[in-house]
């Protein structure tokens, strides 16, 4: 169950995508042999498509940012050159 804190932080996360403020993507191609690699990779944090395509993607922008709550599983996962991601907003500088 949310709590209202977070509850609230996803409605305005929603509704900003909504507004066009953040640019939503999907896995494409290539991104696919990536999130197979991935799922291979990491077999014992049992990822699923979900994480295993935010990292697909954020690579093919060649970003290191994700946006998650997720810290289990981001805070393990690699980039391909072995560097971690940064994690938003835990990691703001």
């Amino acid at each position: 169950m949310l709590s209202k804190v977070e509850y609230g932080a996803r409605a305005a996360f929603l509704a900003d995508i909504r507004a066009g403020l953040f640019q939503v993507d999907a896995p494409v191609g290539a991104d696919f042999d990536r999130i197979a690699e991935l799922i291979e990779t990491y077999d014992d944090l049992d990822l699923g498509m979900a994480d295993t395509s935010v990292v697909a993607t954020a690579e093919r922008h060649r970003t290191e940012r994700i946006l998650t709550t997720d810290l289990r599983h981001f805070r393990v996962v690699r980039q391909r050159n072995g560097r971690p991601f940064v994690l938003l907003p835990w990691d703001e500088r």
